[in-house]
């Protein structure tokens, strides 16, 4: 019996949702025993969901944002937030990549319920039993589902960055 893993997604969500919105997974569930920053994988999404549409226009018009507001990271500081803000900053994203993200964080509803869903999606593989890069891979997948697939391939290649799996998810791929 083959199990459809959106279903699954979907029915085993409301229990791993903890109190205050706080997601968790029990120690039996957590086989890989995965380290979230779910604080900082939320603070990576709000970035993302501030960039001004002016800004994603062109790529010309990315980059001389980029320039106007350098990412100024505090002495020291490491993290998942970091990791997303730098990646996204970096040369190898470019405005129709972000706009793609941004666009799966807004019909979500908000950069907290995009974040919880890769939270969810990753926690959820991981339990089955996936591998680090399938856990990611549907964890992009869930997310991207809100756009009905549309930011698959660029949500995709933000977890993939290394700092960011590792940072984030506490995960080498």
């Amino acid at each position: 019996m083959s199990i459809d893993r959106r279903s699954l997604m979907t029915k085993l969500a409301p229990a791993l949702i903890g109190a205050g919105g706080v997601l968790a997974v029990s120690d039996a569930a957590s086989a890989a025993d995965v380290s979230i920053d779910e604080p900082g994988l939320r603070d990576g999404a709000e970035y993302i969901e501030s960039i001004p549409d002016a800004a994603l226009e062109s790529e010309q018009a990315f980059d001389a944002w980029k320039k106007e507001n350098p990412v100024v990271v505090p002495r020291g500081a490491v993290g998942c937030g970091v990791a997303v803000t730098t990646a996204v900053v970096s040369n190898v994203f470019v405005a129709s990549k972000v706009l793609k993200i941004r666009a799966a964080i807004k019909a979500a509803g908000s950069a907290k319920k995009f974040a919880d869903l890769l939270i969810t999606g990753f926690k959820v593989a991981k339990a089955e039993g996936k591998s680090n890069q399938a856990a990611m891979e549907f964890a992009a997948k869930e997310a991207s589902a809100v756009t009905g697939g549309e930011g698959l391939a660029a949500i995709l290649e933000l977890l993939s960055v290394a700092a960011v799996a590792e940072k984030c998810f506490g995960v080498d791929l």
